[in-house]
């Protein structure tokens, strides 16, 4: 069984609501963020792209078409961290926004659906999390299915942490699909991988209360549900 002082248990009192409340928020904020995208004047939408190659560093970009000038288009924002990062692969310039007018209502959606993605992810989490935090900050016994509530956190973890920043690129191939070739815009999104790691050790947690619910059990002698 798993104790915890006068202070954790305090702080794990505290701590399941809060994150169910700033899950709430999240979503209600994502939802938010989603609205506004459908109502954009002009059907104007904003979407990340990596800038590959080009004749500038920081803001300084040119934006070169195939067919001519384009109307209605912009970009701005610096590469990631400021200046150019380059690797021996792609040399890649950093990540912009382009700004582009006349989107798709769906096109809209996704770039912009990913505050709404980590919001629910994180709500989910709490959720999953709040039983378990109240029978630590009571002094009770976990339970079985505790475990699996630790795990849905990690899926969480992936979902908010890796899956909802690629959301919004979605939309970047759909707008590129649309516009003139452009030269050196690509749809590469950055893959946030620590997610895994921090998912992995989430799940390490999960084995670990797995581990207690079944030293439990066997003290108790097999009972399949721990009483308080």
């Amino acid at each position: 069984m798993i104790r915890l002082g006068p202070g954790g248990r305090r702080l794990a009192a505290a701590l399941g609501p809060l994150l169910v409340v700033v899950g709430v928020v999240g979503v209600l904020v994502g939802v938010v963020n989603v609205v506004g995208a459908t109502t954009a004047s002009f059907g104007a939408v904003e979407v990340p792209v990596r800038i590959v190659s080009n004749d500038g560093v920081a803001v300084s970009v040119e934006l070169r078409f195939e067919n001519g000038p384009a109307e209605g288009l912009g970009v701005d924002g610096p590469p990631t961290g400021g200046l150019p990062n380059r690797d021996h692969r792609s040399h890649p310039q950093g990540i912009l926004s382009l700004h582009v007018l006349d989107a798709g209502v769906v096109e809209r959606v996704l770039s912009r659906a990913d505050v709404l993605v980590r919001g629910v992810a994180l709500l989910v989490a709490a959720l999953a999390l709040l039983p378990v935090l109240r029978r630590l900050a009571q002094g009770r016994a976990l339970v079985a299915g505790d475990a699996r509530r630790v795990a849905v956190v990690a899926g969480c973890v992936v979902l908010g942490a890796y899956v909802a920043p690629l959301v919004p690129w979605i939309a970047t191939v759909s707008v590129l699909d649309r516009l003139p070739r452009t030269e050196g815009m690509f749809a590469q999104p950055p893959h946030h991988l620590e997610a895994f790691v921090a998912a992995a050790l989430v799940l390490l947690v999960a084995a670990l209360v797995r581990a207690v619910e079944a030293q439990d059990r066997t003290a108790r002698g097999g009972s399949g549900r721990l009483t308080p």
